[in-house]
């Protein structure tokens, strides 16, 4: 991609994010605006070459004037979707009276819609006279157009990772839309059932058949906290002492076991947790797929047994070698 297709789709997706932020706000999703902060962490990180950029509130719950800082860099930046003057001028206000110059020496306001042409405001002309930092309307007042431009002086990479991010964070939210739609036509469907249910005076299944196996999967799909269970559940089922002691009479060395540790994993309290669970297990159960592999008969590509150069003589004999060496039985 050009560097100029990469400033078009970076101006192209900040703008996304503003328009998505003031639908919401127009529709009384406020908590979008806390969405957001963490949202531009990693881009202002960037754009404003402060690797130690973080949100202030995370650290401190209703932290004031300031919603991400970095006091590696001293600066600091204000997240809001109100763009008038006196949001601006209480902003500056509780920078100075809770004593935040000491911390940082500069401060920026970014208006996550998008913000007014000019700030004349007499009240707001005399806080920043008046103001212990160095504070300019013009530059230190930004909207999404003016980051896309300052995404100008960044490098290809720089620009593609901050493209990147805002895409994937654009995935999550088209996921979150589709299983709500989802989830909406799926409740649309039951509560037909239901009203079937109560015409017909006969229980659900006798309308509509469904095997347990399809609830069992709607189950998991309502709740993915259920599905370690059922992952727990199969794994137990897994004996390869028993494998292992036939592969012994059959003079093969043994699949090493390393699943006992993945049994028994703490219970996750949230998705992140489960997600980390279900990697750990991955890679468990992909350590020990190669070397069982060969005796499945659902083998992912067809493997066949062939016995290791110091075991092949015993196997010539019971005719369990090479078709060449069996004794034709």
């Amino acid at each position: 991609m050009t560097r100029h297709e990469l400033l078009q789709r970076s101006s192209s997706l900040l703008g996304r994010f503003a328009h998505e932020v003031k639908v919401a706000n127009a529709m009384g999703l406020f908590d979008i605006n806390t969405v957001a902060e963490d949202v531009l962490v990693p881009i202002f990180a960037i754009a404003f070459n402060c690797p130690d950029l973080c949100n202030q509130n995370r650290i401190q719950m209703n932290f004031p004037a300031v919603d991400l800082g970095c006091r590696t860099s001293r600066l600091s930046i204000q997240i809001t979707s109100d763009s008038s003057s006196s949001k601006m001028q209480e902003t500056l206000e509780k920078f100075d009276s809770h004593g935040l110059g000491s911390d940082f020496d500069n401060l920026y306001v970014y208006v996550i819609t998008e913000r007014q042409k000019s700030y004349t405001s007499q009240k707001l002309t005399e806080t920043m006279n008046s103001l212990s930092i160095k504070f300019n309307p013009v530059s230190d007042i930004l909207d999404y157009q003016d980051l896309a431009k300052r995404l100008g002086e960044l490098t290809n990479e720089q620009i593609e990772n901050i493209n990147d991010h805002l895409e994937a964070e654009f995935t999550k939210t088209d996921r979150n839309l589709q299983f709500r739609s989802n989830l909406d036509a799926f409740l649309a469907v039951s509560q037909q059932k239901i009203e079937d249910e109560k015409r017909t005076k006969k229980y659900i299944p006798s309308v509509f058949v469904e095997t347990s196996e399809t609830k069992e999967e709607m189950r998991y799909f309502a709740n993915p906290m259920f599905f370690y269970r059922k992952i727990d559940d199969d794994l137990r089922r897994i004996d390869l002492c028993g494998f292992n002691e036939l592969l012994g009479m059959a003079k093969i060395e043994p699949v090493a076991d390393n699943l006992c540790e993945i049994k028994t994993l703490e219970v996750p309290n949230n998705l992140s947790e489960l997600r980390k669970r279900f990697v750990q297990q991955s890679i468990a159960l992909e350590a020990i797929e190669e070397p069982v592999s060969p005796f499945s008969y659902f083998g992912k590509r067809a493997e066949s047994f062939a016995p290791s150069d110091h075991s092949a003589s015993y196997w010539n004999v019971f005719g369990c070698g090479s078709s060449k060496s069996k004794l034709g039985y």
